[in-house]
C-alpha cells in the first residue's frame, strides 16, 4: 500500500477530532436535523479507533490537522457470515475538497477493508443530495454496483 503523508488512520487520541468532523457532516447532510446522542456515537467512535480489525476511522490532513473523515465499520452480511466493510461517512471540509485526499482515504479504506479486517465486500454509500449522481459514477468506475437506494421519513 502507497504511503500517503496527508492520510492517517486515527487512534483513540484523535476522538475529539472525529467527533467534530462527525458532527460537521451531520450538519451538512441530509441527517442535518436528526437528535444526536452523544453517548451512543462516542461510545461507537472509541470502540471504531481501538479495534483496527472491526473498523476504522481515515483522517484526510491539511498542516497537520484533520480536515476529512471516512469511517468504516465491519458486520456480518444479513444472509451469510461472511464479512462486510461498510462506510458509516465520508466527509472533507469543503474548503479540502479539491485535494485529492478524500480519493486517498477511500484507497485507504478498500486496503483496509480487504487487507486488515479481511471482508468479503465492502459497501459504500452515496446521500440523496445533489453530490448522489457524481458519486454513483465514481463508485461504478470503482467497480461497484449498486445495490439499493434508501429513504428516510
Amino acid at each position: 500500500m502507497e504511503q500517503y503523508k496527508n492520510i492517517k488512520i486515527g487512534t483513540i487520541e484523535d476522538y475529539e477530532a472525529a467527533l467534530a468532523l462527525s458532527l460537521e457532516f451531520l450538519k451538512e447532510s441530509p441527517y442535518n436535523g436528526m437528535p444526536v446522542d452523544i453517548d451512543k456515537y462516542g461510545g461507537m467512535l472509541h470502540e471504531t479507533l481501538r479495534d483496527i480489525n472491526n473498523g476504522v476511522v481515515i483522517f484526510s490532513l491539511y498542516g497537520g490537522v484533520p480536515c476529512g473523515l471516512l469511517v468504516g465499520k465491519v458486520s456480518e452480511v444479513y444472509f451469510n457470515k461472511q464479512k462486510i466493510a461498510f462506510e458509516l461517512m465520508w466527509y472533507v471540509r469543503e474548503a479540502f475538497r479539491k485535494f485529492r485526499e478524500s480519493l486517498r482515504m477511500f484507497e485507504v479504506y478498500e486496503y483496509w477493508a480487504k487487507n486488515i479486517a479481511k471482508v468479503e465486500y465492502v459497501q459504500m454509500n452515496c446521500l440523496g443530495d445533489s453530490n448522489g449522481d457524481t458519486l454513483t459514477k465514481f463508485y461504478i468506475r470503482k467497480g461497484f454496483k449498486m445495490v439499493e437506494k434508501g429513504f428516510l421519513k
